[in-house]
């Protein structure tokens, strides 16, 4: 279900002067919500951010690969080699030239002497709506997409369909998705969720969607009786009702795909089908032309055969069109929609969480809170760099504190009266002393030791070699301090060879950062414990907030650091500072050892703690 299914209602006005400029095409629900975009002045994201399509596609392991388009170019983000998207072509491979159709008409051809031959144009066959196309389908069947504007992803949808079962007989058809558009240079989030309740062979019963832009809500629901469609919408309060005749041959917002389904298109086959689109407020028309099968590139891993299809929407004597690529099963893997420069892939589930996490990062208001020191900035200057132990009291809008902040390595976590308030006492560890009581003692695990991941890999050759040349020069003693001597070693090496950079929302992954120029702390956390396991030594990544010295408004902002383990006890190191006193500056929320469905979690639950957060410095 790659169709679309929106449920704004617009002026028919608006529309139809819309309607020549926007490629309406299979993904309806996706192309109404296209439209949406474009009549609330938004725009799809154009600039693409860190999460590019680059860092999509690597961890794919595709092995082709060729220089990303100038898209990544003239951005202000941290260089990587980018691999371009498999954008629908020929079926050569990716960035290969779209092939015309017989129909279609080259201008250089029209300008020469040369006879262009007229195409014998098929028959129409109609769309037989009445067979089951449920019954193709695997139940419940699930996909997932990614959109992307160029070569930048913009957005993510699912779409389910559960089986009929003992007290109702229908499908039930669900889609979320999710779309990142600009409005007055400001990123807005877009999120669409629509239910269908239909037949098994696709005859609409009941519709029931909803979306959410900003403080935006719109509603829409809908059912079928006696054929008449009545639809009742709710725009930011306003309640309004339409009746609306409904053919039996007329399909809901899914049609397309569940005419695929049913009876899959072949190579010069025009196929004409009528499905009722929400966005439109009426029953519209649409034909499909299967082109050719050729081999083509997906983001499934893998290149298949597919046919390429036309598809050309009529309304109002308008065509607009679109292309898709159908697997020989009859499931769309990719669309495209070249006047918006759209594409939609299928994918897998990780990649849609992968990005739906990180793309999260984007929408929290703040990654810092407030540091409270009132008169005591030079006393609490002093306390950084002599004291061996600082005390900060935390207090949170929402939750209790002392059940969030991590007890364990260097902090006492007490709780007072205050309501959502905590007391964290931040210790300077030494190995000659025991740890202060009030910190949660921890026996070191494997997880810490030899736990590889697509965050913090220590199996790769690209790991191997940045191990080999930080340690060429370091020298074995018998000191006894070999491990604090190496970590020392190692955290020296990582931040001379890489440059800081601010925190700026993105998390790459280890094959991206290995090979950057500048790394953010999270990313030079990422790095460091892993140059730390391929020593043998015990190493994780603590998420918290760090003292962002400024004079005017002083902050505690989103950090991360290493922690080292050695013989009994668990030490703090930092390759994105010169300082190798990494300690109390800084407040832990939570440790994380770097697991390929943890990370990205465990980074968004602190980022949202601390933008609710509020620190007060206790002389």
């Amino acid at each position: 279900m790659h169709e679309s299914c929106c449920l704004i209602h617009c002026s028919r006005t608006s529309l139809n002067a819309l309607s020549g400029a926007v490629c309406r095409g299979v993904p309806f629900v996706f192309h109404s919500l296209c439209i949406t975009i474009l009549l609330s002045g938004c725009t799809p994201t154009k600039e693409p951010s860190r999460q590019s399509a680059e860092k999509i596609l690597e961890e794919l392991n595709q092995s082709s690969t060729v220089p990303s388009s100038a898209n990544n170019a003239a951005t202000n983000t941290k260089s990587a080699d980018a691999i371009p998207l498999p954008i629908p072509g020929d079926g050569k491979g990716a960035g290969a030239s779209p092939k015309k159709s017989d129909s279609e008409s080259d201008e250089k051809i029209l300008g020469s002497d040369v006879v262009v031959k007229e195409k014998k144009i098929p028959s129409i066959a109609l769309d037989d709506p009445s067979s089951e196309w449920g019954r193709e389908l695997r139940l419940p069947y699930q996909v997932w997409e990614m959109t992307f504007v160029g070569n930048a992803p913009a957005g993510y949808s699912t779409r389910r369909v559960f089986e009929p079962n003992g007290r109702d007989a229908n499908l039930k058809l669900e889609l979320e998705s999710t779309l990142h558009v600009q409005k007055s240079g400001k990123l807005l989030r877009q999120r669409l969720e629509v239910k269908t309740t239909e037949l098994t062979n696709g005859k609409l019963i009941e519709i029931a969607a909803s979306l959410v832009s900003g403080a935006m809500k719109r509603e829409f629901n809908a059912s079928l009786r006696d054929g008449v469609l009545t639809v009742d919408a709710t725009i930011d309060g306003v309640v309004s009702r339409t009746e609306i005749p409904f053919a039996d041959d007329v399909r809901g917002p899914f049609a397309v795909e569940q005419s695929l389904f049913r009876k899959p298109l072949r190579p010069g086959e025009i196929r004409s089908l009528r499905f009722f689109d929400p966005m439109m407020g009426k029953v519209v028309e649409t034909q499909l032309e299967g082109l050719e099968f050729s081999k083509s590139t997906t983001m499934l891993g893998e290149s298949l055969e597919m046919l390429e299809v036309e598809v050309s929407l009529r309304d109002s004597g308008r065509v607009a069109k679109s292309k898709l690529w159908m697997g020989e099963d009859g499931r769309v893997i990719k669309t495209h929609f070249p006047e918006l420069n759209l594409r939609v892939f299928q994918v897998n589930e990780k990649l849609v969480n992968d990005f739906s996490k990180t793309s999260e990062l984007q929408f929290i208001p703040s990654l810092e809170c407030p540091l409270e020191l009132n008169a005591n900035s030079e006393t609490f200057s002093m306390a950084l760099k002599d004291n061996d132990t600082i005390n900060y009291r935390v207090s949170h809008s929402t939750e209790d504190p002392s059940s969030i902040v991590s007890k364990r390595t260097n902090q006492r976590v007490r709780s007072v009266p205050t309501a959502r308030t905590c007391e964290v006492s931040i210790f300077r560890v030494k190995k000659d002393k025991d740890l202060p009581s009030g910190i949660e003692g921890e026996i070191t695990s494997m997880r810490a030791a030899k736990q590889s991941s697509e965050w913090c890999d220590i199996e790769s050759q690209a790991s191997m070699d940045l191990h080999t040349a930080l340690t060429k020069d370091f020298s074995e003693t018998s000191s006894g301090n070999e491990d604090f001597l190496k970590v020392e070693h190692l955290r020296q090496g990582v931040f001379q060879k890489y440059e800081g950079a601010e925190f700026d929302r993105e998390v790459r992954k280890f094959h991206q950062i290995v090979r950057a120029k500048k790394l953010d702390p999270l990313e030079h956390a990422l790095l460091l414990t892993a140059m730390c396991r391929k020593s043998g030594i015990p190493a994780r990544v603590a998420i918290g907030m760090v003292y962002n010295q400024n004079e005017l408004r002083p902050t505690m902002k989103l950090h991360a650091w290493v922690e080292f383990y050695v013989k009994d006890r668990w030490y703090a190191a930092d390759s994105s500072q010169s300082s190798a006193r990494a300690e109390l500056d800084r407040i832990k929320i939570r440790e994380s050892y770097a697991e390929n469905d943890l990370l990205l979690e465990e980074v968004l639950v602190v980022a949202r703690w601390i933008g609710n957060a509020k620190v007060r410095f206790l002389p």
